[in-house]
């Protein structure tokens, strides 16, 4: 596969995560319906995958990251995968449209091959025999973990209501 292609690729899959994360505060209504009623306050679930997604997506969109980028989805794609099971199992309309038994399968293949792609990114075949020297005073993994982190805790700080609010209303 040629490099502009794959560049095209993961531009057009990190794109594609940013908005759907940004999907996730614009109308944060469509992702509560679909959660399963086993997580608790799914409003905050809702917006802290919407933050994921846009981590996701940014580092896809950096060449430099993509390989972290496509670890964290095949971590990430499964778990998130539950909601899509709930409103499966429990015919939970998505936009007020409920899907037929084709298009979830179809759903399920579609999800199948963003891991094939994740996997392609994330660069763990075939394994390297090597260690590169990391330039940079922090490796890579940990800093976008940190990265993460802070972003979260920034996104709780940015508004107090939201702590002791709706946000943590089921």
């Amino acid at each position: 596969m040629s490099h502009l292609l794959i560049h095209c690729l993961a531009i057009s899959y990190g794109f594609a995560l940013l908005y759907i994360g940004i999907l996730h505060f614009v109308d944060p209504t469509i992702f509560v319906e679909i959660m399963p009623a086993y997580f608790p306050r799914p409003i905050y679930w809702v917006y802290l995958t919407g933050v994921m997604e846009i981590a996701a997506g940014l580092t896809m969109i950096y060449p430099k990251s993509r390989h972290l980028s496509g670890r964290f989805l095949l971590l990430f794609l499964p778990v998130i995968y539950l909601a899509n099971i709930n409103m499966w199992l429990h015919d939970v309309a998505f936009r007020g449209y409920r899907m037929t038994q084709n298009e979830h399968i179809l759903r399920l293949l579609a999800q199948i091959v963003l891991l094939i792609v994740a996997f392609g990114y994330a660069r763990l075949w075939p394994p390297k025999r090597e260690f590169k020297h990391i330039s940079s005073p922090y490796p890579p993994l940990i800093s976008t973990i940190s990265l993460l982190c802070w972003t979260v805790f920034c996104m709780l700080q940015a508004t107090p209501s939201l702590l002791n609010g709706a946000f943590f209303q089921g």
